[in-house]
């Protein structure tokens, strides 16, 4: 079942598994940086490619969106 949002800008999501993520305006987001996670083990390595504040602001372990998968 497809549900439909709109965010603060007043622009439509639709969206099928629970409640849409919560959208920041790009002002709000300061510097940032695209880096790679790594979510697998010593032998096992596997990463996520994400978007993050850079290491000096205050929230940086803030992940801002999630761009796909590096293995």
């Amino acid at each position: 079942e497809e549900k439909t949002a709109i965010d603060s800008t007043g622009e439509v999501f639709t969206f099928r598994h629970g409640p849409p993520p919560d959208i920041k305006p790009v002002e709000d987001l300061g510097p940032y940086e695209i880096r790679l996670q790594n979510i697998g083990c010593t032998n096992r390595r596997f990463d996520r490619i994400v978007v993050q504040r850079m290491k000096h602001s205050p929230n940086a372990d803030e992940i801002i969106e999630n761009l796909g998968s590096y293995d």
